[in-house]
């Protein structure tokens, strides 16, 4: 293909297979220079001066951090878009989407790898010669390790609808300077205040997993608190993945619940909940509340699981509007696969409630309190 072609499309695919099939299917069929490469950063090492479109595949992030350049693919003056063509599920692909536009990519679509080339094709014709917008948004550094901070891992069982054990969230308790047992309202706006949080979330889950490897072979599932401010630190994902498997843990039996205490959008969140959830770890937006914050955080990011406090359940039951609402959202998670969990559950009346609402997991003190390791290794076992 000569160089007097109209534009120039790029296909950002690690698969080498497929980079054969589409490049051969664009130039075919549209006449249109086209190559392909493996990453963002081998296109910006031979980005070329045509218009350019970039066809990129969305499991780029499944090993690492694939999107870590997205800002300098933004800033590539002959820039005309991008397209997301993936296999993956809407959720995951929106948030690659959103991704591109928080890095300044202003004209980006999303296409399913389902339908037809020729809807490729008009994506590409439809992106050339598009204007293009640029935004910077400041880029996050690693914090330094502190001081680990002594804690205990508490587990709380959850449930299935029927009575059956599916998994534990796992619970920080700090141990204060007497061996006095601290609750994490005490210490966690600490460490979130002085840049901490992260690298202790790092030791919490890294310590939790080896005391669940040690005494079984098992592996139940698990859930960990995160806190948004550990999303904008660009390695977290990497650190995360690599402490579970360092454990020999399958990242699909392991879920992080986002807690909120200053959320952001920038594209270094986007690149990490996007990579988590590519390589199985399961995300959760915690106490959520059917606010439209929570509702456009679910919209937005690739969540797969949301969990509703016992302030909701009491609402439910007191106010008919609210019961409403959550009756369908709950049923429209189902259609979407996104679980739906149920904390606070104290009293006969709460389980039954949850489960009207439609449940998958519920948990609470009507069921167990958080116990030690070894007691919840115990019904691991018995169950």
């Amino acid at each position: 293909m000569s160089e007097s072609a109209s534009h120039h499309v790029v296909i950002v695919n690690d698969d080498p297979f497929q980079q054969r099939v589409l490049v051969n299917r664009v130039q075919r069929l549209a006449r249109l220079q086209c190559r392909a490469v493996s990453s963002i950063q081998a296109l910006l090492e031979r980005p070329g001066s045509l218009p350019l479109v970039v066809i990129v595949d969305v499991d780029l992030g499944r090993f690492g951090n694939g999107y870590e350049h997205c800002q300098q693919l933004a800033a590539l003056p002959n820039l005309c878009g991008v397209v997301v063509y993936s296999a993956c599920c809407d959720d995951i692909a929106h948030s690659v989407h959103n991704l591109f536009q928080s890095a300044g990519i202003l004209n980006v679509c999303n296409l399913s790898k389902q339908l037809p080339v020729s809807s490729l094709l008009e994506r590409i014709a439809n992106l050339t010669g598009k204007p293009r917008v640029v935004r910077h948004h400041p880029v996050s550094s690693d914090k330094a390790e502190p001081q680990q901070q002594s804690t205990l891992s508490l587990y709380q069982p959850q449930y299935s609808a029927d009575g059956t054990l599916t998994s534990f969230e796992v619970l920080a308790r700090f141990l204060g300077p007497k061996g006095e047992v601290l609750m994490p309202d005490r210490v966690i706006p600490k460490l979130v205040a002085i840049g901490q949080i992260t690298p202790f979330t790092y030791h919490f889950i890294g310590q939790s997993l080896a005391e669940v490897s040690r005494l079984t072979d098992q592996q139940p599932m698990l859930s960990f608190n995160i806190d948004y401010s550990s999303l904008e630190n660009k390695t977290f994902a990497k650190r995360i993945i690599d402490i579970i498997r360092g454990q020999d843990y399958p990242c699909g039996r392991i879920t992080l619940e986002v807690t909120e205490t200053g959320f952001s959008r920038s594209d270094i969140t986007y690149q990490n909940l996007i990579s988590l959830r590519l390589a199985g770890v399961n995300i959760s937006i915690d106490d959520f509340d059917l606010s439209q914050a929570t509702v456009n955080e679910f919209l937005e990011f690739p969540f797969n699981e949301v969990k509703f406090d016992k302030s909701m359940l009491k609402r439910a039951s007191e106010e008919n509007k609210v019961r409403e609402l959550m009756l369908h959202f709950c049923q429209t998670c189902q259609r979407l696969g996104t679980r739906v969990v149920f904390e606070g559950i104290e009293k006969e009346q709460d389980r039954t409630m949850a489960l009207s609402l439609g449940a998958n997991r519920l948990q609470g003190y009507w069921y167990q309190r958080p116990m030690p390791v070894e007691q919840a290794i115990e019904l691991v076992n018995i169950n």
